[in-house]
């Protein structure tokens, strides 16, 4: 009898043993599963600050803009005929009889150039975001400026190299719309007026 309850006694260690051992793995493996989730959620970043951010430059360059091609009757860069003074800096929109008013199509490339040429101002080399974490390296901005009835949208091709940590995303494109800007109706009733 002896025997057999020595025997029951190391079957019974024996079982809490590997009852214990596999309670321990099964603990180890979930931790190491959570970690690697971590490690991937850390890897995983959200680009939409980067996004926004830039949005928002193209947003408010777009609005210097408007006000400055504004100031120069629909001109980043002035075309000959033009007045100039220390106060002014107009174009002739008639000017011995012909029609020197600019299109449409030539404001939206104004926009676009004046954008092109003041947008990094506003992104500042995005050192913003770098104090966000973000490591951002971009190349030359091209914008693309279209008049609406009661808008302008602008969309910009810019490509950003995004990196955090050992992850790199790429954005190629960006949009904004300025609303209420009534630039068509302006333009349209400038023609009218060179026309009388």
């Amino acid at each position: 009898m002896n025997k057999k309850s020595q025997i029951t006694i190391y079957i019974l260690l024996g079982l809490i043993l590997l009852i214990s051992f596999s309670f321990i793995s099964y603990l180890n493996n979930g931790s190491v599963k959570q970690s690697g989730i971590e490690k991937s959620a850390e890897l995983l970043f959200d680009i939409s600050p980067i996004r926004m951010y830039t949005e928002n430059c193209i947003e408010n360059t777009g609005k210097s803009a408007l006000i400055y091609i504004g100031k120069q009757g629909g001109y980043y860069e002035l075309k000959k005929p033009y007045l100039m003074d220390d106060i002014f800096k107009l174009p002739y929109y008639l000017y011995q009889y012909l029609d020197f008013s600019p299109s449409i199509n030539t404001i939206e490339q104004e926009i676009s150039k004046y954008i092109d040429d003041n947008l990094h101002l506003c992104i500042n080399n995005f050192k913003e975001l770098e104090e966000q974490g973000f490591d951002v390296e971009h190349n030359i901005a091209k914008s693309n400026a279209k008049i609406a009835a009661n808008s302008v949208s602008i969309s910009l091709n810019f490509p950003v190299t995004i990196i955090k940590g050992n992850q790199i995303k790429r954005i190629e494109n960006f949009n904004a719309i300025l609303y209420n800007i009534h630039l068509k109706n302006i333009h349209n009733l400038s023609k009218e007026i060179v026309k009388l």
